[in-house]
């Protein structure tokens, strides 16, 4: 933000907040963890882990693959912020 230039108010999931304000940064974090537990990533920037009932290897898929796959734009930049 510039000299002189207001803040505004950014609405993210039904709440309005600062995008820079330390609650949005929590809810931002929250709200990953939850998409990454609920799509089996143990972070940000790994890709899925097979367990060993896979047997052929496949290609390793990121969180950003499937939040794409999936139409979520507003996940992808999530990640991509992350």
């Amino acid at each position: 933000q510039t000299c002189g230039e207001i803040p505004t108010l950014t609405k993210m999931f039904g709440r309005f907040m600062y995008p820079d304000s330390p609650q949005a940064e929590k809810h931002r974090a929250k709200v990953i963890n939850s998409f990454l537990e609920r799509h089996g990533f143990e972070d940000v920037n790994s890709p899925r882990s097979l367990d060993e009932s896979h047997r052929i290897q496949m290609k390793p898929v990121y969180p950003i693959e499937v939040a794409s796959d999936l139409g979520k734009v507003a996940m992808v930049n999530m990640l991509l912020d992350a």
